[in-house]
Formats: structure tokens, sequence, C-alpha cells
């Protein structure tokens, strides 16, 4: 799964309980090209205000928590 700004489909929305790997760009670079192709499924993490973008790290928490969410809630 990449997440990426561009994405349609909200992170709180997939069905984490399946087997999954996550593929997150670096920052201000974001994902390469050959790396959207792989992915099956392009998330977005839902953000509301001036912001435009989180920083890698907090992306990844924030995605890496939704897992454990939907995995063990």
């Amino acid at each position: 799964m990449a997440c990426h700004a561009q994405a349609k489909q909200l992170l709180y929305k997939i069905d984490f309980k399946l087997p999954v790997a996550l593929i997150l760009g670096g920052e201000g670079v974001g994902i390469a090209v050959k790396h959207l192709r792989l992915a099956t499924h392009h998330i977005c993490i839902p953000m509301q205000g001036p912001i435009g973008s989180f920083n890698v790290s907090v992306a990844a928490g924030i995605m890496l928590y939704e897992v454990f969410r939907k995995r063990f809630a």
C-alpha cells in the first residue's frame, strides 16, 4: 500500500487485518513512480486546515497505529 497525498482511498477505510507492506516516500521527494506501480492500494491520511502534508515519520506513526488498531482492537 502506497500512502501519498494524491490518493483517494482513506487510511481509515482499509482492512489491515490482511498482510500488508506500507510504502512511504521521502520528504520532498515522495514515492518513486516504479514503487507506486507496485502498490495494489493507494491510500491517504485525511487532513484538515492548512496542513499540506505530514513529515514521513509522522505519517509512518499514524499508519502503523491504524494497522495496530485494526488488528488488535
